[in-house]
């Protein structure tokens, strides 16, 4: 199936209309799940300054693929191998044959050969940056990191583009995560196309 989407030309595309939408070229980017970097090297180029871009990849067999894209693409983005995570200092991480599909959350057993890794976690003081724009397909991680930053959120972010897995997890995951994006974090859904979610930071009250 990625293949064919690959193939075709509409792997990530509702991801990449997104960014054609948002207003990002003097923002730092924090990038959770760079997978095999197809969002990552868009995402650089949007950027006056191409360094302000972190790229959180937790797949150890995806970090080679990751640099290589990194490189050949002339990218200057940050990669972390690592988990962005307050529950403790390291979190059990899954991959399968399917390379893309690795989930430190996931709860559904369609993958197949499951493979775990230790992966260290990290937090978002730990950061030099302070990012205002989140752009998130972390495999079913999404409630967790949303619950756990919300402050965050609200307090510095100007976008968020998030990637929302409820098959993967249970009922109303999906209600669950908007609810803390637009309640707790204060961001407005400006866009909605399959499971792929654009959130803008609403503007202060008068």
């Amino acid at each position: 199936m990625m293949g064919h989407r690959m193939n075709s030309g509409t792997y990530e595309s509702d991801e990449i209309s997104f960014i054609n939408k948002m207003d990002i070229k003097d923002c730092t980017v924090l990038e959770l799940g760079g997978c095999l970097g197809v969002l990552s090297t868009i995402l650089n180029k949007q950027l006056t300054n191409t360094h302000n871009h972190v790229v959180i990849e937790p797949n150890p067999e995806l970090i080679d693929i990751l640099t290589y894209n990194k490189l050949h693409n002339n990218c200057n983005f940050k990669i972390e191998n690592c988990i962005i995570s307050k529950s403790g200092s390291h979190t059990t991480f899954t991959c399968y044959d399917k390379v893309v599909a690795g989930s430190a959350h996931r709860l559904d057993t369609f993958e197949k050969n499951p493979r775990n890794y230790e992966i260290k976690n990290k937090t978002l003081g730990e950061f030099d940056q302070i990012f205002d724009v989140i752009v998130m397909d972390i495999e079913g991680g999404e409630l967790q990191f949303l619950y756990e930053n919300y402050e965050y959120i609200k307090k510095n972010v100007k976008y968020v583009m998030v990637e929302i897995h409820e098959h993967m997890m249970f009922k109303n995951f999906e209600r669950m995560c908007i609810d803390v994006l637009e309640n707790l974090c204060a961001m407005k859904l400006e866009e909605k196309v399959g499971c792929t979610f654009l959130f803008k930071r609403l503007p202060p009250a008068l």
